[in-house]
């Protein structure tokens, strides 16, 4: 009797699991049927973009940006639409061969592996091809029409983005979803079985004693463990549980957004400094739309900054708050004073004294002062007047074999001086072309000869000249000549030796008290590992029970020894 009822729960195993089995199969047909059809839309949309005649093909950066977005997002829809097709062809016939279905138990597993490439493949497309719509917008459209146009798409991009992540994690399954995959024998494998292993088999799981799902603990514990207090609910979140959450998502340095807001500063910083290079000067658009995405991205960060404060003083009071407004407001002024529709003959008389088109220089620059955010990475900088104090950790972590943080601050304020040189040494002689910034490159401005002779008609050149000064090695092939110039050549002189006479006596010091350190620690094991302690005074040998005093005396030692060679350095300074 015991065999024939263990035979036929065997039996109405196996046929649950077949059930199981053949719906997995149908659903994820079913999802490459989907997909196939909608990557076939897409794919056709791109092909048809590739296809059409582009204006704009003077910025030929621009066309080129869009023809490979395009051509990206056509070639991973075909991707898709391949993977959906093969899947749907071979799928099946490879699930109705094998005996004991372990054929169907591969088609399954390689079927769910393949929905999720065609996934990832699929939010490329759809990604590229978003992308390109907005680049045939700057090129269709004019300045004002594209602007709008992409502030639109963008915030129907991130409602959509949004909207996907909501759905996903709501029907994202649990640790106890249902599968037909059963491993081994479903009566021994049983936790009540005596020679039982854990059940591999994600079917609902009943307690022996009471036939209740033992699952709907856990479920409950994970609900209520979202947040909200005394609700089990695994949707409802607290508005404080997602301020909390959105300000961990923000500013921990384990989040995906924390890296992707850094890069977009870096990668905003590079646009800027690229821009002024004269011989990107001819893909005004491309600038034109980077620097709007750009502006669109750090406005909505802003302002989920600004939702998760617990208080407005906080917000505005925060150093790195007031750095973002300052850098997203230029974008602001530019957009305004497109609106304003300014004369052509008003700006070449702004241009004769300079004035105004060196206040859109400086405009521009300001969205520099972003890269001052990537002080976050370095907790111990809290100020400016705890630059010391970054100092001696720069030398604490540079003994160690890392030298990050003192090349991001010798950077930053390289950096800072390329930017304050680039918009001081300006020759009288300079062309309105050159010194103007894309807001009004339209016009058609004479060239001047003296161009080709301006030195610092870059970032990039502004800022090796920077480096070279700060670093004290100054070659000589470039020379500021205007007063205010040369001013602040002579502050980013004092400024590199300064620099460079504290790191050296902190390095010194520090390097000497780690190199005492350690031959003292080396030579205190050699004599314990060979047992004799004579010529180390005070130090027990390995059998000696007073051995971890003297080591702790030896520590105090060296402690202080630290501790007076710094008293000794303060002194000498």
């Amino acid at each position: 009797m015991l065999q024939a009822n263990k035979g036929n729960v065997i039996s109405r195993f196996h046929k649950t699991s077949l059930e199981i089995r053949n719906l997995e199969l149908t659903y994820y047909l079913t999802v490459f049927n989907r997909l196939s059809s909608i990557s076939s839309i897409l794919a056709g949309f791109a092909s048809s973009a590739l296809t059409m005649s582009v204006p704009g093909w003077e910025d030929s950066l621009l066309v080129t940006s869009f023809l490979v977005f395009t051509s990206c997002a056509f070639g991973t829809n075909l991707l898709v639409i391949l993977i959906a097709t093969l899947c749907n062809l071979w799928g099946p016939g490879k699930a109705l061969r094998g005996a004991d279905q372990a054929h169907l138990h591969q088609a399954i597993e390689v079927l769910e592996q393949a929905q999720k490439e065609a996934m990832r493949f699929f939010v490329i497309g759809l990604f590229c091809y978003f992308i390109s719509t907005i680049l045939v917008v700057w090129l269709f459209f004019d300045k004002m029409g594209a602007l709008m146009t992409t502030v639109i798409l963008i915030f129907f991009c991130f409602l959509l983005v949004r909207q996907s992540l909501v759905i996903r994690r709501a029907f994202i399954p649990n640790e106890g979803f249902t599968t037909g995959l059963i491993h081994g024998n479903p009566v021994k494998s049983h936790p009540s079985h005596p020679e039982g292993t854990e059940l591999r088999c994600a079917l609902k799981q009943l307690d022996p004693a009471n036939g209740k799902d033992n699952s709907a603990g856990e479920r409950r514990e994970r609900r209520m463990s979202m947040g909200s207090a005394g609700e089990v609910s695994a949707v409802t979140i607290s508005k404080e549980g997602r301020r909390e959450q959105y300000r961990k998502m923000l500013d921990g340095e384990n989040s995906g957004v924390f890296h992707v807001i850094l890069a977009a500063i870096l990668f905003g910083t590079a646009v800027t400094i690229v821009e002024t290079m004269p011989e990107m000067r001819n893909h005004i658009v491309l600038f034109q739309f980077l620097d709007t995405v750009i502006a669109i991205f750090f406005s909505a960060e802003l302002l989920l900054r600004f939702y998760v404060s617990s208080s407005y003083l906080e917000f505005f009071t925060n150093c790195f708050n007031i750095i973002d407004i300052l850098a997203v407001v230029p974008n602001y002024v530019s957009w305004m004073m497109m609106l304003s529709h300014l004369e052509a003959h008003n700006i070449h008389q702004a241009a004769d004294s300079m004035r105004a088109l060196r206040m859109t220089r400086i405009i521009r620059l300001v969205r520099l002062a972003r890269m001052a955010r990537v002080a976050r990475l370095v907790k111990e900088w809290h100020a400016l007047s705890q630059m010391e104090l970054l100092l001696k950790v720069f030398v604490e972590e540079t003994a160690h074999g890392s030298g990050a943080t003192s090349l991001m601050l010798l950077g930053l304020i390289s950096l800072t001086f390329a930017c304050l040189i680039y918009v001081a040494d300006e020759p009288d002689c300079q062309s309105a072309q050159d010194a103007s910034s894309w807001m009004v490159s339209d016009l058609d401005l004479p060239m001047d000869p003296c161009e080709d002779t301006f030195i610092f008609n870059s970032l990039p050149s502004s800022w090796w000249w920077a480096v070279e000064t700060l670093t004290t090695v100054g070659f000589g092939d470039v020379m500021p000549t205007a007063s205010l110039a040369k001013f602040l050549s002579a502050l980013c002189c004092v400024c590199g030796v300064a620099f460079l006479s504290h790191f050296s006596a902190q390095f010194s010091m520090h390097f000497c008290q780690r190199w005492l350190r350690l031959q003292a620690t080396h030579k205190m094991k050699e004599q314990m590992d060979e047992g004799d302690t004579t010529s180390v005074v005070g130090v027990a040998g390995p059998g000696r029970p007073n051995g971890s005093k003297e080591l702790e005396r030896l520590d105090e030692l060296l402690l202080a020894f630290e501790e007076s060679l710094t008293e000794l350095v303060d002194e000498v300074r």
